[in-house]
């Protein structure tokens, strides 16, 4: 028929043509090429077909679609397809079956997604299953006829790379049971800790068979690379919580500086990385609530001017994976520091020869508070209050002078004016003239 259509070909036609019709298809699978439902629609039957689907999880995991926004809930039974982003909350975790018989497992605070790649090799084009580890901790295993699963990171530098088992060299009888399967784990590294985490090689424990028997059958032991198989991230994970090293204790405040110089120091620490806003310092302060934000992690707070207080303090940031992680709320109180009494003493009793000492003068002295502007002094013989038969002064010193009292039980007490109806009083104390012994 060539002939009668005066077509013609060489040796060397004939083996640019074979070429192509090897090379052709070759080219055509790893491109990527697919066949589509329908002709024109530009849809990829591989991404509407399910990879995996989610056989068992504990606690919140969610998933997000390539073409999707926003995570949605994952239960046990749910199908996975092409790029779909599954993401795990604080203490928990999931197991995912893909098609081909692998198994995946993510700890708590994960966040992967799922891909086919296809490379070319002198066997021909290979398959693989490719995990991008974004946070995270991720587990592989890899039964014999299924493809290889490779972990990276997002800069897709590979973190291990599980392998399916060799062929087992003698048969094996069908009654023996299939070995459980091994896990290869990898944790997300910090990146200024990435080299220092390579030189770490750890080999994993057996996976326990009695967490799910049925599962644990149906994947054999996983045929790891060397080095790289067994290479475990010991690192910190993303930020899982923010811990406060230093903060405040319940009581009086110093004694020692004016209120305006004072302030009450906080200090904290993330585990990990991956925030995404500045950090959140809430205070809440007798029923109001102040928020303070800052990208250090430490802050120093004002201390209002008021007589005594309860705080409730709280660090809280946004994360990268769209949870909000946020410290133990710290609870404490304080109060004004009163004034402290020195001279006479609680419970004194006067001599003849102390009296004569006091004759012109008598002095009442406490100890020095530069946190204290004014103090105001009261002295009586009433019992019942300060008010009635009683002597007052006002003065910047620590001591104040004043006539002799005369025979009898007096009670005194300091009280610190630290603003207008801002007060802080100290302990009564009490000293005791007896009759007949004045100078």
């Amino acid at each position: 028929m060539l002939d009668r259509l005066r077509f013609s070909f060489d040796e060397r036609s004939i083996l640019i043509l074979g070429l192509a019709l090897i090379i052709l298809p070759i080219l055509i699978e790893v491109s990527g090429f697919r066949l589509t439902s329908r002709m024109g629609s530009g849809k990829d039957l591989m991404s509407q077909s399910p990879i995996g689907e989610v056989i068992r999880q504990k606690r919140a995991v969610r998933k997000r679609g390539e073409a999707s926004i926003s995570f949605s809930s994952v239960n046990p039974g749910d199908a996975l397809f092409v790029g779909d982003r599954i993401l795990t909350g604080k203490g928990a975790s999931a197991r995912v079956h893909l098609t081909d018989g692998n198994l995946l497992e993510l700890g708590p605070e994960s966040l992967i997604r799922i891909e086919p790649v296809r490379t070319l090799g002198f066997g021909g084009v290979k398959r693989k299953i490719k995990i991008t580890l974004e946070s995270g901790t991720v587990k592989a295993a890899v039964r014999p006829d299924g493809a290889p699963v490779m972990v990276e990171n997002t800069r897709g530098e590979v973190i291990f790379e599980a392998l399916p088992p060799p062929p087992p060299p003698l048969p094996i009888p069908l009654s023996a049971p299939e070995p459980p399967p091994q896990f290869i784990s990898a944790e997300l590294p910090e990146p200024e800790k990435t080299e220092e985490a390579k030189s770490t090689l750890v080999t994993l424990p057996r996976v326990d068979r009695s967490e799910s028997p049925e599962a644990e059958k149906s994947i054999p032991v996983v045929q790891e690379r060397p080095l790289l198989s067994r290479l475990t991230l010991a690192l910190r994970p993303p930020v899982e919580e923010i811990r406060i090293l230093n903060a405040p204790a319940s009581g009086p405040l110093s004694s020692g500086l004016p209120i305006s110089e004072q302030n009450f120091s906080f200090k904290w620490k993330s585990l990990g990385y991956g925030r995404l806003s500045p950090y959140r310092v809430r205070v809440r302060d007798s029923g109001s609530e102040n928020i303070i934000e800052t990208e250090r992690e430490n802050v120093e707070l004002p201390i209002p001017l008021r007589t005594a207080s309860d705080w409730e303090v709280q660090i809280e940031a946004d994360m990268k994976n769209g949870e909000t992680v946020r410290s133990k709320p710290v609870r404490f109180s304080w109060s004004l520091p009163p004034p402290q009494a020195v001279t006479p003493s609680d419970q004194a009793e006067f001599t003849p020869d102390q009296l004569r000492f006091f004759s012109r003068r008598f002095l009442l002295g406490w100890k020095e508070m530069p946190a204290c502007p004014r103090f105001r002094i009261e002295v009586t013989r009433n019992e019942l209050s300060f008010q009635s038969s009683g002597q007052t002064f006002e003065t910047n010193e620590n001591f104040v002078a004043m006539p002799p009292p005369g025979p009898g039980i007096w009670k005194w007490r300091i009280t610190c004016i630290f603003a207008p109806g801002i007060t802080s009083s100290g302990p009564v104390s009490r000293f005791k003239i007896p009759l007949g012994d004045q100078p």
